[in-house]
């Protein structure tokens, strides 16, 4: 399991690199770091928490905002992204209880940051992805705008 996990997080880090038209590959060597990363579309990506030092890499990949989805408090973090001069917002997920007011903030949050690159993550990348694919999969059916 952990190997199929691997070559898709390969995969989609590649296929990012392509769309973004980055030629860097210390860019894309930073970004597979991120445990679980998945660039999703050219401007949103999903992952598990990233480590502080990685915000950098975020920042310098072109990210402008962050969402957290997940209880507990991620003052460091929030400090840590905003000197960075990125935006944090978290969006207090229960891992076993999500509901769809909390998906409509997500998805309010992504609408108005317009085109705007957004990095998402939780824990273990199990509540942005799960928030992520539904929000494409809405964009799928035209249900909403593409992000």
């Amino acid at each position: 399991m952990k190997i199929i996990s691997l070559i898709l997080a390969t995969l989609s880090a590649t296929s990012w690199a392509i769309a973004m038209d980055f030629n860097n590959e210390e860019m894309l060597q930073s970004m597979q770091q991120i445990n679980q990363f998945q660039m999703v579309s050219d401007q949103l990506a999903s992952a598990a928490t990233p480590e502080l030092h990685q915000y950098q890499h975020l920042k310098d990949a072109g990210f402008k905002h962050i969402i957290v989805l997940s209880t507990g408090l991620h003052l460091v973090e929030k400090i840590h992204a905003e000197a960075l001069g990125m935006t944090f917002v978290q969006v207090s997920v229960s891992l076993t209880k999500p509901t769809n007011d909390l998906f409509y903030v997500f998805s309010d949050l992504l609408e108005a940051y317009g085109d705007d690159p957004v990095f998402v993550y939780s824990e273990q990348n199990w509540r942005a992805a799960t928030f992520v694919h539904r929000y494409q999969g809405l964009i799928s059916a035209g249900l909403l705008a593409a992000k």
